[in-house]
């Protein structure tokens, strides 16, 4: 099981370096307004859970615990399916840094309007500080405590809130130290194209 998780956690860190780069690269468009979406529609929420899916050998593996809720189970919407996927690893990535053993991070969705797509994604972490939370996402961040194991925010959070609001859409965070930290966005479900988009179809 050890040799496995090994394996994995390299595997893990050589997709989180290619993400990393190709968020550079989307860093650097948004800053310029020219970043591209290419929107398709489908079920966001069994995209999400199979994107979630590729976490839960690391997950298990550090003992806590991944959950996947959407209420409908079923949300049709219009999406970016790798800029949803980069907003998603930011967010999965943060909250398992910070999680202890036995705890819980928990990916949610819902449909508060039937024209908004609401993602959240919580955990039972160390938390952030009350001081830090007004700071969190600009660039390059690092929290008021020099600490090793302190909120590394770097430039994955901005990146995430520049994003969402490039989708038009919004970011929030609540947090709470030693109980856990929530990250909720909300995104419009049909993008402002007249133009048919193409179905989103998962793979196996």
């Amino acid at each position: 099981v050890k040799s496995h998780a090994y394996l994995y956690s390299i595997e893990y860190e050589d997709r989180n370096l290619q993400g990393l780069i190709d968020e550079m690269i989307d860093n650097t468009r948004l800053q310029e307004g020219s970043l591209h979406l290419n929107y398709l529609h489908g079920d966001i929420a069994l995209f999400l859970h199979h994107a979630l899916s590729a976490y839960r050998p690391l997950a298990e593996f550090r003992e806590i615990q991944l959950l996947f809720h959407a209420d409908p189970p079923e949300i049709p919407a219009d999406f970016d399916p790798t800029r949803v996927k980069h907003i998603l690893n930011n967010l999965v990535n943060n909250a398992l840094r910070h999680t202890p053993a036995q705890g819980t991070i928990r990916l949610s969705l819902s449909t508060p309007r039937p024209d908004e797509v609401q993602i959240a994604v919580s955990d039972t972490g160390a938390g952030i500080p009350e001081a830090d939370l007004p700071f969190i996402f600009e660039k390059y961040f690092q929290g008021a405590s020099s600490k090793k194991d302190e909120h590394r925010f770097g430039l994955g959070l901005s990146y995430v809130k520049d994003l969402v609001e490039w989708m038009q859409g919004s970011i929030s965070v609540s947090s709470t130290p030693h109980t856990g930290t929530a990250f909720t966005i909300c995104l419009p479900a049909k993008t402002p194209l007249e133009t048919a988009l193409p179905n989103y179809l998962p793979s196996d």
